[in-house]
């Protein structure tokens, strides 16, 4: 298996100022102010090229301030509802969703108790798992099975591995 990466922050910038501006194809020297708000988007966007294509084609069709990019900023979520043109990436999303087993299905729902942006541990949410979503089976305790769920979703990249996302060995707290 091949795992992809996302756009490097330079090639993210480039691609976003060139769905932006199609007339100047991306060649536009940004006001500090936009380019901070820019930023803010792309790591929304996490380097995912359609996620960038799609936000910055949708943000060519909008006034170029940044108040309007700091808008968006903050509605991502919401515009991902109820706006048409970014439609795109709520099908991606759902259909990664949709084809997602049973039991990984609760797990990925549990997270959205967490604030968007919020760091989860991975051992907190295992454990919290263990609580009412994972089971002994098969020889593996209710913790082990959290883990492979945790593994399971990270490899369909339904969340985002942070620093420490490693299995912990049996022997740390």
């Amino acid at each position: 298996m091949h795992h992809l990466k996302g756009l490097k922050d330079a090639a993210a910038l480039d691609l976003f100022k060139k769905k932006v501006f199609k007339d100047n194809a991306g060649k536009v020297n940004l006001a500090l102010d936009m380019e901070e708000q820019a930023k803010l988007i792309l790591k929304k966007c996490d380097g995912l090229p359609l996620a960038i294509s799609t936000i910055g084609g949708f943000l060519a069709t909008k006034p170029k301030t940044a108040i309007e990019w700091r808008k968006m900023h903050g509605r991502i979520g919401a515009e991902l509802a109820i706006n048409p043109e970014l439609r795109t990436i709520k099908t991606v999303v759902m259909r990664s969703y949709d084809g997602l087993p049973y039991h990984l299905k609760s797990c990925f729902l549990y997270m959205s108790i967490f604030p968007e942006d919020y760091i989860i541990k991975r051992k907190r949410l295992v454990r919290r798992w263990r609580e009412g979503y994972c089971r002994e089976m098969h020889g593996m305790t209710a913790e082990e099975v959290g883990d492979s769920y945790f593994d399971e979703l990270l490899d369909r990249s339904m969340i985002l591995p942070g620093e420490r996302c490693k299995p912990t060995p049996q022997w740390e707290n």
